[in-house]
C-alpha cells in the first residue's frame, strides 16, 4: 500500500514517469544483493518499493541495476547495508537509508532531490551531493559528516534540521544554496561560514548554538530570521544587522520579526585590510575595493 501511496506522491512532482516495476525481493548471495532479471523490463522505470528490505540483516552491499530510477520509503531503512552504488537512481525517499552502516555515499547528478530522514543516524563520514537542488528535513541527522560541499551550479535548499546536532561537522562549503531553513545547521560543530551571494533566506536557529562567532552577509539575503545565528555573533557587510536591529529582535525572542538587509547599503570600511583587521576575503565581501 505504501508503495502506491509514493507512486501517487510522484505524480503530483516535477518528476513524470509511464510506468513502473517493482524489482521485487531480489536474492542474497555473500552479503550481497542483487537482482538478477527482476528489474529488466524493456520502457518501465524499475523501482525498489517501500520498505521493501527494513530490519533485513542479511546483506551488506547491494548491486542496483542500472534501470532502478527511484528508491521509495523506507525500502532500505534499519539493514547492514555499508555499500551501495545509486548509479541512475532519480528519487531517494524518505528514511530510505536511515539506520544503514553506511559511511559514505556519492549522490548521482540524476537526483535532485534527498528526501526527509534519508540517510538519517548512519555512520556517514563523506557524501557527494551530486547537482541536488533539495535536501528534506533531518535529512543527514545523527551522521559523522566533519565536511559538506553543495553543489556550485545548482540553486540548493537545505530544509528543516537537515544537519542538526552534527558536532563533528566543522567546516561546510555552501556552493550556490539560495535558501538555508530553521535549524539547518543547529547545533553542529560549525565555527565559521561563508555565506554566499547566492543565499535569500536564512531561518531561525539555523546556525545556532554553534561556535560562530562572525559572519558576513550578502546583500542578496532578504529574509534573515532574528534567531538564526546566537544572538552574540558581529555581523559584517550590512549595516541593517551590524547597527543592532538583529540582536534586539532575537533578545526579544520574536522568531517573527524579520530584519531584510536587501535596501541596506554594504558597511564600507576605510584603508587597508590590515588596518581593518580583515581578511581580503571578507573585505572585498563588503563590496568595496579589492586588497
Amino acid at each position: 500500500m505504501k508503495s502506491l501511496l509514493a507512486l501517487a506522491f510522484l505524480g503530483t512532482a516535477s518528476t513524470t514517469v509511464s510506468a513502473f516495476n517493482d524489482c521485487g525481493a531480489g536474492s542474497v548471495d555473500n552479503n550481497v544483493l542483487s537482482f538478477n532479471g527482476g528489474c529488466n523490463f524493456v520502457g518501465m522505470n524499475q523501482y525498489i518499493g517501500s520498505e521493501t528490505f527494513q530490519d533485513r540483516t542479511d546483506f551488506t552491499s547491494v548491486i542496483l541495476p542500472d534501470s532502478v530510477t527511484h528508491i521509495f520509503d523506507n525500502a532500505f531503512k534499519d539493514t547492514q547495508l555499508d555499500t551501495v552504488d545509486l548509479n541512475n537512481v532519480e528519487y531517494i525517499g524518505p528514511n530510505a537509508f536511515e539506520g544503514t552502516q553506511l559511511t559514505d555515499v556519492v549522490i548521482p547528478h540524476t537526483v535532485s532531490s534527498i528526501h526527509d530522514s534519508a540517510f538519517k543516524n548512519t555512520p556517514l563520514q563523506t557524501v557527494d551531493l551530486g547537482s541536488v537542488e533539495f535536501i528534506g528535513n533531518e535529512a543527514f541527522v545523527g551522521t559523522q559528516l566533519t565536511h559538506v560541499d553543495f553543489p556550485t551550479n545548482t540553486p540548493t535548499s537545505i530544509y528543516s534540521g537537515a544537519f542538526y546536532g552534527i558536532t563533528t561537522l566543522e567546516t561546510v562549503d555552501l556552493g550556490s544554496v539560495v535558501e538555508i531553513h530553521a535549524y539547518a545547521f543547529y547545533s553542529s560543530g560549525l565555527t565559521q561560514v561563508v555565506i554566499p551571494d547566492t543565499v535569500t533566506l536564512i531561518s531561525d536557529q539555523a546556525f545556532a548554538n554553534t561556535a560562530i562567532t562572525e559572519v558576513v552577509i550578502p546583500n542578496t539575503v532578504t529574509t534573515l530570521q532574528p534567531d538564526a545565528f546566537d544572538a552574540d555573533v558581529v555581523f559584517l557587510g550590512c549595516t541593517d544587522y551590524a547597527d543592532d536591529n538583529y540582536n534586539t529582535h532575537a533578545a526579544e525572542g520574536n522568531p517573527s520579526a524579520v530584519v531584510s538587509c536587501a535596501a541596506a547599503a554594504p558597511a564600507e570600511p576605510t584603508g587597508s585590510c590590515t588596518s581593518e583587521g580583515l581578511s581580503a576575503t571578507e573585505y572585498q565581501s563588503l563590496g568595496c575595493c579589492e586588497c
